[in-house]
């Protein structure tokens, strides 16, 4: 009796201590770490996807404006019995994951980085495996990289099906991100864009603010599209030719007379004699695009026409020094683009000799300039004669608008007197008055420019560059037609139709 009761003591001490391991079990599961078990049944109840196809800070004009065009698209998800997740734009990717029948398959719509209606393509770039490959992309990559922000909540029952209702709901979390502002305007690249597209013209077109180097626009053409880099296998469709070199042709004639005025060396007034061509004493000559010569005129009559021996003459009078010493105070000689850093090349290195400085002056031997800098050498005459340093980028702001980093302008110099400036928007006027710039003129709204038509070895390069309104000029604007015949025929026709739709 004494040992059946002593067992029982012991059975009774044995359940009253499990009863009490397992109370301490189920407080601790229900009071200390109930929170935690929750949250990790609620995670495994419910998967999420991006509702952006690359999680990324934005691109935006001037105004705040995004310039990548987002668009939504419809991506197909399946879900796998082992509640695996897939998504893709091709159903026949999905299929090889797994057997048809036994997956679920929905559909989501997803915001992509890049639309059918992004702007400024090769400047921005483009992306490869979510990090930026060139343009803009690759060189603020770390500021625009990004978590999600924006996911589709797809909610599982314990058999792994999806929950009807409570399933395909967007949220927002709430993740900082960076913006890229730049200087373009929405707007004008936009114009720019469609009128290279109208034309069906390979090339470039930039648009400057004169006052300040600011670009409004950047395009180049050939386009490509930034989600499908397999279709653009030739690199040369992804160059931005607004920061590659060409020869400026008859374009340089401006700054060739800008410099010669400052220097003295020659007067609007003196006169000159094309008989078709520049003969130079060794015999060597150098013909005129007007075979049978524009006979005498003088130095404004001499830009109207693109005479090349009176530019020829004038450039001469001038010499290499001088020509170098301009370009350098110009910086001519320097590609710098504020916001986009780059190799500095300096594509100006005129060979001695009479033969090589007339070449020089007419801007097709040793002398090589971007658009871009096309834009500064313009932007001097249409300002009053100040040199300005180009800008794309003006800065980054965080998600509570606070500038993060500033790119900050560098102020204009004087460069070219007064006088001098005068003498040269006279020039400038007539050209595209009754000179071969008469392509580019438009009754509403007066502007001044220089044609060119440059030649590269395989063909030629038709160019224009000029300014509007000529009063008060708030626009400069450079085209260049790669594989065209003339710059009043075929860049010309492109800048007017440009300032007519701008306004």
């Amino acid at each position: 009796m004494r040992n059946f009761s002593h067992r029982l003591s012991t059975l009774l001490i044995i359940l009253l201590i499990s009863f009490t391991l397992l109370l301490i079990r189920l407080v601790y599961i229900q009071v200390i770490n109930g929170d935690d078990l929750r949250q990790r049944a609620f995670d495994v109840q419910n998967k999420y996807l991006n509702a952006e196809e690359i999680p990324r800070a934005d691109i935006v004009d001037r105004t705040g404006i995004s310039l990548l065009g987002n668009q939504v698209e419809t991506r197909e998800v399946m879900i796998t019995n082992d509640r695996g997740i897939f998504i893709s734009d091709n159903k026949e990717e999905l299929v090889q994951v797994a057997d048809l029948a036994e997956n679920q398959f929905f559909y989501l719509p997803v915001t992509t980085r890049y639309g059918n209606e992004s702007l400024a393509r090769h400047l921005i770039g483009h992306l490869v495996e979510g990090r930026g490959a060139n343009g803009l992309e690759r060189i603020y990559d770390d500021y625009l990289i990004s978590s999600s922000k924006y996911l589709w909540k797809i909610v599982l029952d314990g058999r792994g099906n999806v929950v009807q209702g409570l399933s395909f709901q967007r949220e927002e979390r709430d993740v900082a991100r960076n913006k890229l502002i730049l200087t373009l305007d929405r707007e004008i690249q936009e114009i720019v864009e469609l009128v290279m597209e109208n034309h069906g013209v390979s090339g470039s077109v930039v648009v400057m603010d004169p006052e300040n180097g600011d670009l409004l626009a950047i395009a180049s053409r050939p386009n490509y599209d930034q989600n499908n880099l397999l279709d653009h296998i030739d690199e040369t469709n992804l160059l931005n030719k607004a920061f590659q070199h060409y020869f400026p042709g008859s374009l340089f004639k401006t700054f060739i007379a800008a410099a010669a005025l400052e220097e003295g060396v020659v007067k609007t007034t003196d006169q000159f004699l094309c008989t078709g061509a520049y003969v130079f004493p060794t015999g060597l000559s150098i013909s005129c695009w007007k075979s049978k010569g524009h006979g005498h005129l003088n130095l404004i009559e001499g830009m109207a026409y693109s005479c090349n021996p009176t530019f020829i003459d004038v450039g001469l009078r001038l010499g290499r020094e001088n020509i170098i010493k301009y370009a350098e105070r110009l910086k001519l000689t320097d590609n710098t683009v504020m916001g986009y850093p780059q190799n500095t090349i300096n594509r100006i290195d005129i060979d001695y000799g009479p033969g090589k400085i007339a070449n020089a002056s007419l801007g097709q031997e040793g002398v090589m300039l971007t658009p871009v800098q096309m834009g500064v050498l313009i932007s001097s005459i249409a300002n009053g004669g100040y040199a300005v340093t180009p800008r794309v980028v003006k800065g980054i702001k965080d998600n509570n608008d606070n500038l993060v980093e500033e790119v900050i302008p560098i102020p204009p110099y004087k460069i070219w007197s007064d006088d001098t400036v005068a003498a040269l928007q006279e020039m400038l006027y007539a050209v595209n008055r009754w000179g071969t710039g008469t392509n580019a003129w438009s009754n509403n709204y007066p502007s001044a420019g220089k044609t060119a038509s440059a030649e590269t070895g395989s063909g030629v390069n038709a160019l224009f560059s000029g300014y509007y309104p000529v009063d008060n000029p708030k626009y400069v604007v450079i085209v260049i037609v790669e594989g065209g015949r003339s710059g009043g025929g075929d860049a010309a026709p492109i800048f007017k139709d440009i300032l007519e739709t701008i306004g």
